[in-house]
C-alpha cells in the first residue's frame, strides 16, 4: 500500500509483520485514534519484525527496539548474546542494549550488564571483554557499557527486558553503577 509503504517482502527479507482475519480484534475500546494507528487497509500492524522462510514465519523482535546505527537495522539480542559468549552460556550476567543520541554522530548503542562481580578490577577485565567482543564480531563501538547487580534489570513478568524502560533509567541517571 503506498500511503503507509507496506508491501509484500520476498522469502527471506526481514519486515514488519502484519495480520488480518477473522480472529484479529477489531479495535481499541473508545480510543478511535488507537484504532487507526494499529490499522492499515484491514491489516493489524503487529509491530514485530520477521521473514518467512519455506512458508513459517520468524519473528525476531519488535519493530520499535531495533537500533539503528550508522544506517544498519541492529536487534538489540544481537548485541545482548555477545555478553553470553564472553561469559559462557547459563552465566549470571543478563543484558539489555539500546541506543541514545549523541551529538552529530546519531545513535550509538548503550549495553547495560546485570552482573555479581562487584571488583573493579575484574569488571575492568570484563568490560574490555565485552567491547572487544563486540567490536570484532559486530563491528561496534559502544557509547557506555554499564554494570549493575543481579536483579536490577527491569523485566515484565514473564522476565523479557523492558528495553525502553532501562533507556529511560539510563537517560535519567537512575542506574546504581557499578563501574
Amino acid at each position: 500500500n503506498p500511503a503507509d509503504n507496506s508491501q509484500v517482502l520476498p522469502e527471506g527479507k526481514l519486515g514488519a509483520i502484519q495480520a488480518k482475519g477473522p480472529s484479529i480484534f477489531s479495535g481499541y475500546y473508545a480510543d478511535e485514534n488507537a484504532t487507526a494507528d494499529a490499522f492499515a487497509d484491514g491489516w493489524l500492524k503487529t509491530g514485530d519484525l520477521g521473514f518467512i522462510r519455506d512458508g513459517e514465519l520468524y519473528i525476531v523482535g519488535r519493530a520499535k527496539e531495533v537500533l539503528i546505527i550508522r544506517g544498519e537495522n541492529i536487534m538489540p539480542h544481537d548485541i545482548e548474546w555477545q555478553v553470553e559468549e564472553v561469559r559462557g552460556r547459563g552465566g549470571a550476567e543478563r543484558a539489555g542494549a539500546f541506543s541514545v543520541v549523541r551529538g552529530n554522530a546519531g545513535e550509538e548503542p548503550v549495553l547495560v550488564v546485570e552482573t555479581s562481580i562487584t571488583d573493579p578490577e575484574q569488571l575492568s577485565d570484563l568490560d574490555e571483554k565485552i567491547r572487544s567482543r563486540i567490536g570484532r564480531v559486530m563491528s561496534l563501538v559502544l557509547a557506555d557499557l554499564v554494570f549493575i547487580r543481579r536483579g536490577q534489570l527491569p523485566k515484565t513478568t514473564s522476565g523479557k527486558i523492558k528495553r525502553g524502560e532501562l533507556k529511560e533509567d539510563y537517560l535519567q541517571s537512575k542506574l546504581d553503577r557499578l563501574n
